[in-house]
């Protein structure tokens, strides 16, 4: 902190030398995945992940539209934007977000959007069959895959473990066409993926 501040003197207190010096800070980079997602940041990393398109609200009658549903699912995680009742704005540290019920909230709230069940005006989703890249292809190798498309980063043997227990499946089972993994167990996949601690922080 005493560092930014000098940085701010020694540039006639312009705020762009700031910025750069805590971006390039080793602390900057030390905190990446440090930090649990609130509500609203959930919400908005699962629409993003699971590559969620949403239309933009009518003008009137759009209650049950996307747009006024993610802040229900916010709120139903634990806070609805801009409805913080105090002038000091909403809990930025990690316990906070952290509760068993938070938990529970995000896991269906993940588990809603993985199967495509709700919202469903006003949004568009991805097909289950489009999130495997190739067929045939083995269960490992496809939740590698997805953890690289929703979470950025290679599958671990835990997530793999997860992943295998969810739905019954080997490591070593082969995705084919036509396969009940497509046309039923998807959504838990890509859920047990949105339910990892990688997912709830950033």
């Amino acid at each position: 902190m005493d560092r930014l501040a000098q940085v701010f003197l020694d540039n006639g207190t312009a705020i762009k030398p700031v910025l750069r010096a805590l971006v390039d800070s080793p602390e900057f980079a030390a905190a990446a995945g440090q930090k649990v997602r609130d509500p609203g940041e959930d919400v908005v990393a699962t629409y993003r992940a699971l590559n969620i398109k949403v239309t933009d609200p009518p003008n009137t009658g759009g209650d049950d539209h996307a747009a006024n549903a993610m802040l229900w699912q916010a709120g139903q995680i634990g806070l609805t934007p801009f409805t913080w009742p105090r002038p000091d704005g909403s809990p930025m540290d990690n316990v906070a977000w952290s509760s068993p019920s938070r938990m529970l909230s995000s896991f269906q709230v993940h588990y809603a959007l993985a199967g495509s069940w709700y919202p469903k005006k006003g949004i568009r989703y991805k097909s289950r069959g489009s999130w495997v890249p190739r067929y045939p292809i083995r269960y490992d190798e496809l939740v590698d895959y997805l953890s690289l498309r929703l979470l950025g980063k290679r599958s671990t043997s835990t997530l793999l473990q997860a992943c295998c227990e969810v739905v019954g499946y080997r490591p070593s089972d082969r995705i084919v066409k036509g396969h009940r993994l497509v046309k039923w167990d998807m959504p838990f996949v890509l859920a047990t993926i949105l339910d990892s601690p990688d997912h709830l922080s950033r």
